[in-house]
This record gives C-alpha cells, structure tokens and sequence, in this order.
C-alpha cells in the first residue's frame, strides 16, 4: 500500500497508526485490530521509502535542527550534554545534524532498517 493508501484506511476506522525508527503504535477499538495490526506490520517489515516522503521528512527535520540552533535553552542543554557525555550517543542532537540530514539517501534507510529491524537486533 501508500502511505495515502494506509492513512485512508486507518483514518476509515477513526484510529490512529504511528511508525517511527523504534517501531510503532496503533490504537484502533477492538474490531479493528486485526487491520491495524496487519498495516503497522507490513509497515515495519516492508517498507518502500518513497523518494518524496524522505524529501518532505529531510525538509522537516532541516527546519527543526535551524529552529532548535535559534534557542538558547536548546543551545544550553546541547552544549551541557557534550560536556557531560562526551563521544557517547546522548551528547548528540535527537534530530541529527544539519549535515548528514542534508546527505541521507532511501539506500541508506534501506540499510538502516535491514540492519535494525531484524529479530537478532531487537
């Protein structure tokens, strides 16, 4: 399915469905459970990672990255974290930088997600 295809249906049944790099969420009254499940799965397992959706999320999280860089507190906690945590994961940005954002390409979430989403990785 699209992701218009799979929002239609959710939307059809009044439920929500939600996907991100962790995984996801589907909440759905009971006889709607078996589709909501069944799309959030082949969501999970057998993603297409259409060229235009990468484009809209990259133009997202560009505009997030330059919004959180304008505010102080954000600059303050950022700067905090890297002298706390150093090389460690926590010292970085949950968005990412503006860097590698710009360079992300579908074969690299292709690649993500066969190396994250497997049995073994969770």
């Amino acid at each position: 399915y699209t992701g218009e295809q799979i929002a239609d249906m959710i939307e059809a049944t009044g439920g929500t469905l939600t996907l991100s790099m962790s995984g996801g969420s589907a909440k759905v009254l009971t006889p709607d459970a078996d589709l909501a499940l069944g799309l959030m799965f082949e969501c999970l397992i057998n993603p297409t990672f259409p060229k235009e959706a990468l484009e809209r999320r990259r133009a997202q999280l560009l505009s997030t990255i330059a919004d959180v860089a304008t505010q102080p507190q954000n600059r303050a906690r950022q700067t905090l974290n890297a002298a706390v945590y150093g090389d460690h994961p926590f010292a970085r940005s949950v968005y990412g930088t503006k860097e590698v954002v710009e360079k992300l390409t579908v074969d690299d979430l292709k690649a993500y997600h066969k190396a994250a989403f497997t049995p073994a990785a969770c």
